[in-house]
């Protein structure tokens, strides 16, 4: 509140502009915030139906479990499965397979990932993973 002359009224005259470059970074930043969350919800979601697809396939090839072969042999199937159905030139092409496991025969695990850019160009990217089990009668 400043002072006028004296015998004059109290004024509140001053600047709204810090008010309003305060406001209008905090919106910009609440903005990007708001558009990266959905940007990581988005590659998430995509991510759990690739790994969704991939667990059901492992599930139904029927390998047995315990056996150090078997392991190579689902993460060389779970790879190969992933560049099928995800090739190269679609959003989910660059995700790889980070973990592979079968609990029980007819039964399958997997762990996909993948990096992304998020909208602040100076964060580094970050990792999304997804990962799903599923069995087969």
């Amino acid at each position: 509140m400043k002072l006028g002359k004296p015998g004059n009224k109290p004024t509140d005259a001053g600047s709204a502009l810090p008010l309003f470059i305060f406001g209008s970074v905090l919106l910009i930043l609440l903005a990007l915030c708001l558009a990266s969350a959905s940007q990581l919800l988005q590659q998430q979601r995509r991510l759990n139906c690739m790994s969704d697809a991939l667990a059901l396939d492992l599930a139904a090839s029927g390998f047995a479990i315990g056996e150090q072969s078997n392991q190579s042999t689902l993460r060389n199937l779970a790879n190969t499965d992933a560049r099928v159905l995800y090739p190269p030139e679609t959003k989910l092409g660059t995700a790889w397979v980070s973990d592979v496991g079968s609990p029980a025969a007819n039964e399958a695990s997997v762990r996909v990932c993948q990096q992304v850019a998020l909208v602040w160009s100076a964060v580094a990217p970050s990792t999304v993973c997804a990962s799903s089990s599923a069995g087969y009668r």
